[in-house]
């Protein structure tokens, strides 16, 4: 770009800036890409941004509640100092075959009935959590499809 070209960018930036009211804080024009270069389709010397990953997946807005609460069981199993240390891995809207939400306990009895809730995969160091809930309160921490019971 030429210094006569980069000079029109700026001043044209600058009548745009301030024919709509002042910018409350004032943007840094990137570099002039040298003549010759290709500025690439990002207009910043042809590097590409990285691909930035969400912290968490989304939630349903019915699973919000239950979500919660399992961020805040796990975050007491690990007494971590705040549940910002766990990652929403995926909340998924399920239909469990029994009462049970596929997580049975050997010394409980259940009733065969689809009960729907959601399977909540949650991740902390570097490990994932499966939590099993149903559509109203109950969730369940479970590991090789049977519950974990608290201090295991």
């Amino acid at each position: 770009m030429t210094r006569r070209a980069w000079i029109a960018t700026v001043l044209f930036g600058w009548t745009v800036s301030c024919s709509s009211g002042p910018a409350p804080f004032p943007r840094p024009m990137p570099p002039p890409v040298p003549e010759g270069e290709d500025a690439g389709p990002l207009g910043d010397g042809g590097a590409e941004a990285a691909p930035v990953a969400p912290r968490d997946a989304p939630v349903p807005p019915a699973a919000q509640g239950l979500v919660d609460r399992a961020l805040r069981n796990l975050q007491q199993r690990m007494a971590l100092g705040s549940t910002d240390e766990i990652r929403i891995v995926s909340v998924e809207e399920v239909e469990w075959g029994d009462t049970s939400l596929d997580c049975p306990d050997p010394e409980m009895q259940y009733r065969r009935e689809n009960t729907p809730g959601f399977l909540i995969l949650l991740e902390a160091a570097d490990r994932t959590y499966e939590y099993h809930s149903d559509t109203a309160y109950s969730i369940i921490l479970c590991k090789d499809g049977r519950p974990v019971r608290s201090g295991s």
